[in-house]
């Protein structure tokens, strides 16, 4: 839901890169299991919606974990489930992206496919129709290199640098110049030459090829350039801010910052980037509702901004809004941040999730931290289980 990468990214290619090559499995299908060379998971990937989290071995098998009650975990029944279920289908994906509902996938051919939530036209087959705990093809024959799944809607890039999204519009978050919801894939308008494309709660931004950051949704229905922003090589954005990172490695930040997730150190909202406190070089940034995360080329991941449920994964609920590092066993190669939960893929391919629980398991299995039972929140990493 979260983020979205430029293709031109050395430092994320080469710490993916690490995860396949550290985390390799295999079983008989061809596909891959999830069980790695210690017995734990193995995964190259892992991405966290709003109250559900999705994962991918190196072989393309997708697990996800948590909230199921529109078939957004794909395991075929509209349940929460933990631990993590396989996602129904021998299809081997590239990527995988979780939203608020939803989930979808990218295979090698750039052949997309969704499952969960269809009521807004989501899942991209050309009608509104019931959730899917399945995925689903999406219509029109496009090539896409990735996807990102906001709020009931979705936007992606083709390998012709397109921009093109469908579903809930009522914000113009799809781009096209309308509030009409789009049932399948639709043009954003402008004639943008799109890297990438994030897509949050009603709003979306994307990288086009020049680094110059674009967006739209929230009221405007066509791309508007930012103003005052550096180039970036990397965008991620939730609910309420956006995030980039610029060719230093440096974050910027701008929009809703109530709970400082802008990292300035201040609660001040603000229209314009402003930079993330402290000298930290990231090669990875991921957003949650109004938490922010950062990963170093040397594996450490620091957030900032809401820690009400442990979200930030420095073992308290509470601190300052700029940068502080999680409680981690080892360096991680991967982030995602959902609505208030985190996780992350550590280099031997072990996944480890912290922040809300929520009875519905998006941190992989049902655990708590005693003095916040409560709220059914861990403020730690716990490494997720394997599937049953």
């Amino acid at each position: 839901m979260n983020s979205s990468l430029r293709a031109s990214s050395a430092l994320i290619t080469t710490a993916l890169l690490t995860t396949l090559l550290l985390s390799a499995c295999s079983d008989d299908d061809g596909v891959g299991g999830l069980t790695g060379p210690d017995g734990g998971p193995a995964l190259a990937a892992v991405n966290a919606g709003d109250r559900h989290t999705c994962a991918l071995t190196p072989q393309g098998r997708a697990w996800c974990w948590g909230s199921g009650f529109t078939g957004q975990i794909g395991g075929g029944e509209f349940i929460a489930s933990s631990p993590p279920v396989h996602v129904v289908g021998a299809i081997a994906f590239e990527t995988i992206d979780a939203g608020l509902v939803n989930s979808c996938g990218v295979t090698s051919a750039g052949q997309a496919y969704c499952w969960g939530n269809g009521s807004f036209g989501e899942l991209g087959r050309g009608m509104t129709e019931s959730p899917q705990a399945a995925p689903v093809s999406v219509s029109g024959g496009h090539r896409f290199e990735r996807l990102s799944v906001g709020s009931n809607f979705v936007c992606g890039v083709t390998t012709s640098r397109r921009g093109l999204c469908w579903g809930n519009n009522t914000q113009g978050q799809l781009g096209n110049g309308s509030t009409q919801n789009a049932l399948a894939p639709s043009a954003v308008a402008g004639d943008i030459a799109f890297v990438s494309i994030a897509a949050g709660w009603a709003a979306a931004c994307g990288l086009d090829v020049d680094g110059v950051t674009w967006c739209w949704g929230a009221g405007r229905i066509t791309p508007e350039k930012v103003e005052d922003a550096p180039k970036f090589e990397y965008l991620a954005r939730d609910r309420y801010h956006i995030c980039g990172l610029d060719q230093e490695g440096a974050a910027w930040c701008w929009g809703g910052n109530n709970e400082g997730q802008l990292g300035d150190g201040t609660t001040t909202n603000s229209a314009v980037p402003v930079r993330v406190r402290g000298d930290h070089r990231f090669v990875m940034l991921a957003a949650g509702q109004m938490h922010t995360c950062g990963l170093t080329s040397e594996g450490d991941a620091w957030c900032w901004g809401d820690n009400f449920v442990g979200q930030r994964g420095d073992g308290t609920r509470n601190g300052p809004s700029e940068p502080t590092m999680v409680v981690a066993p080892g360096p991680f190669v991967a982030l995602a941040a959902g609505r208030v939960h985190t996780c992350g893929v550590q280099r031997d391919g072990a996944v480890y999730c912290w922040g809300d629980n929520g009875h519905l398991a998006q941190l992989g299995s049902d655990v708590f931290d005693p003095d916040c039972e409560a709220l059914h929140c861990q403020p730690t990493p716990v490494r997720v289980p394997d599937p049953m």
